[in-house]
């Protein structure tokens, strides 16, 4: 399996077109954090606010959107493109199992996603410098944003297996990308036209609706990232968190009043934040990955016992 891995990422990496693709990658995102960080600097001269506090998020946010467009297409036609070439029998021709092809190019594309992810080190390190943000947090959001990546990878990989055109599977790879990400939220909102709200003052009874929105990549992203004292006005992440809680339990978020000269909330008794949102969304997208990862080793398995009409055994 390992010469299979070493192949795949040869095949990945050979030419220039790879250098290239990561050179753009890294210079789009370099220079948005740097129109972010002159917009967020003429527009507090004082320096009231956490420059780095919000480069970093916009950097985890902009990675994680790109990620989604870039990493699908990775493991989209890895299977039935291989088919197409007639190079899919050399491999069930040899003692690999079923889940061992799948695992090899499944582990090719997430070392390809690593090398992505490691590109953008440099920026994040610029606005750790800036302050406000830890090392321990910068870690938590890039080990968050590599497990949303290994499932997108995952569900794209499940997607060229079902599909025997790579046209096709690669429109199926970026419809899961959609369930995820707009999908989810589109749910979320219908779901939430049958909440009953009382106009007593008590806050509405969401049940388990939020489980709708949990496995959203970018809601587990901003729920994961660590939170800070005193970053709930600064880090768009933060904002995020605060949110996704909410709608998990409302009920620790019930203002009482606010004080007329600063303005903050004041509760009768101090709030116990909710619990996390993010492990059930993780569990969720691993869920997704685990029946995609099934069902592409089903599809290589030989010898096959029905095959669609039109489509060769490799």
């Amino acid at each position: 399996m390992t010469a299979l891995i070493m192949s795949e990422l040869r095949q990945r990496m050979r030419g220039k077109r790879w250098w290239i693709l990561l050179g753009i990658w890294f210079a789009v995102l370099l220079g948005l954090i740097v129109l972010i960080r002159q917009a967020l600097v003429s527009t507090s001269p004082d320096h009231d606010l956490e420059v780095g506090v919000v480069m970093f998020a916009s950097l985890a946010l902009l990675v994680l959107a790109l990620a989604c467009l870039v990493v699908p297409a990775l493991t989209a036609t890895s299977i039935n493109g291989e088919r197409d070439r007639g190079t899919l029998a050399i491999l069930q021709a040899t003692a690999l199992r079923p889940w061992e092809i799948v695992a090899a190019k499944f582990i090719a594309a997430l070392v390809t996603t690593a090398a992505f992810l490691a590109a953008t080190i440099p920026i994040a390190l610029w606005a750790i410098a800036e302050g406000g943000v830890s090392l321990g947090k910068a870690a938590a959001v890039y080990l968050t944003l590599f497990g949303v990546s290994a499932v997108l990878l995952a569900g794209a990989m499940g997607a060229s297996a079902i599909v025997r055109r790579p046209a096709l599977s690669a429109v199926l790879a970026y419809g899961f990308v959609f369930f995820l990400t707009i999908g989810t939220l589109i749910l979320y909102g219908i779901t939430m036209t049958t909440v009953d709200y009382d106009f007593d003052g008590s806050p509405p009874d969401y049940g388990v609706r939020w489980l709708v929105l949990a496995p959203n990549p970018f809601v587990v992203l901003a729920d994961a990232a660590p939170a800070s004292p005193d970053d709930q006005d600064d880090d768009p992440l933060a904002g995020m968190r605060y949110s996704i809680r909410q709608a998990r339990d409302p009920q620790s978020y019930q203002i009482q009043s606010f004080d007329p000269q600063t303005g903050e909330p004041i509760f009768e008794e101090e709030p116990e934040p909710p619990p996390p949102v993010w492990p059930y969304g993780l569990a969720i997208e691993a869920g997704f990955a685990a029946f995609a990862f099934y069902v592409a080793t089903q599809r290589l398995g030989v010898p096959a016992k029905k095959l669609p009409r039109g489509e060769r055994i490799a």
